[in-house]
């Protein structure tokens, strides 16, 4: 019997991970493979695991905490796959902002930290560390390293993802120049030595079938990993606010739901950079039966972009926001449930937002 390939496919917020990742289960699956997902998020309502869901494809969830701290989470989550149908590929999706992955999730599985697995290696097998990375963000550490005036807080996490990645992939190669793709990838690659480079579009298939057969085919070779100062990290991601916000809207008439979130998103983007906010990530989707529109901002420049409209109008619909900002978590609940009431007047909204609680690895091998 064939092992079950584990492959890890980090990054930092916004860079793609869950495109990537509904694009290259379905690849698995036309060449006949049975994919698993297991999902992850600081928060308890995730839109990548509604999301993944809603495309058909098998996803579990590790709620509420990270689960490169947590680490007995994520392996009972291989354990209730194993149990309900063998798939052959499990596609994990760490938190965007986790880092230190060899260590704490790739390592303890090799070590059989997860007693509940008998033999990790019996039964699996871990492809290379994937890491997507987002263009903009490449180019804003390529400045910093030359200038410190464009270093930011979570440069350093960004940082660190791509150093302990064994093929980084510069994602949405389809926004950007060929020139700059050669500038970013030599960059990367002199920065990183040893660690493949490719620029991709996780939204064309070409570029899939590539990261396919290099989860397929390769194989994790365990190596030292990185130094962090978990102090440093505890500071910076308690800078930024994790918000998870749920609305019910039920109108009298249909309404064009497009235009309505994309007001929404333009104007609490705007209210956040005008508040002294940040904005890492934020992601929004409404869904009203088969029929949802799907979009996110990942940098204060507060540009939208969307992977999906609505088809039609519609009079009820529900609201998910998933906002990742360098912000209080006062002022950003304000400004999203503000906003979610002036635009829509919601029937019920339901709002978590606080910001991480101290890294605390459950092995950190």
């Amino acid at each position: 019997m064939e092992k079950t390939k584990v492959a890890v496919i980090g990054g930092f917020l916004g860079s793609g991970k869950t495109t990537l990742i509904l694009n290259l289960a379905k690849s698995l699956i036309e060449q006949g493979k049975t994919v698993g997902i297991v999902t992850n998020d600081q928060g308890s309502d995730l839109i990548d695991a509604r999301f993944l869901k809603a495309n058909g494809l098998d996803v579990m969830s590790v709620k509420g905490k990270c689960f490169c701290c947590f680490f007995d989470e994520l392996a009972s989550k291989l354990v209730q796959f194993k149990d309900q149908k063998a798939v052959d590929v499990l596609l994990l999706e760490p938190v965007g902002s986790a880092i230190n992955l060899v260590a704490t999730i790739f390592k303890p599985f090799i070590n059989d930290r997860a007693v509940m697995l008998k033999s990790f290696n019996e039964g699996y097998a871990l492809s290379p560390l994937v890491v997507l990375a987002d263009p903009k963000r490449v180019r804003q550490l390529m400045l910093s390293d030359t200038n410190s005036n464009y270093m930011t807080p979570v440069s350093y996490l960004f940082s660190k993802q791509l150093e302990e990645a064994d093929l980084i992939l510069i994602n949405k190669r389809d926004m950007i120049s060929e020139s700059e793709q050669l500038e970013l990838s030599e960059f990367l690659k002199r920065k990183y030595k040893n660690t493949d480079v490719k620029c991709i579009s996780a939204l064309q298939s070409e570029y899939i079938s590539d990261v396919r057969n290099f989860v397929i085919n390769g194989s994790f070779i365990e190596r030292t990993g990185i130094d962090v100062d978990y102090t440093k990290f505890k500071n910076i991601e308690s800078s930024l606010s994790w918000l998870n916000s749920n609305a019910f809207i039920r109108y009298d008439e249909d309404a064009d739901v497009n235009l309505l979130m994309d007001e929404y998103m333009l104007t609490v983007s705007k209210e956040l950079v005008k508040s002294g906010c940040s904005i890492a990530h934020m992601k929004c989707y409404a869904v009203a039966d088969n029929d949802f529109y799907k979009a996110s901002v990942t940098s204060d420049d507060g540009e939208i972009s969307k992977s999906n409209e609505m088809t039609f109008k519609h009079d009820a619909f529900n609201i998910i926001i998933n906002a990742r900002i360098s912000s209080s978590p006062t002022v950003l609940k304000e400004i999203v449930e503000g906003n979610l009431r002036e635009i829509f007047n919601p029937q019920s909204v339901n709002t978590e937002c606080f910001s991480p609680k101290y890294p605390r690895p459950d092995y950190c091998d």
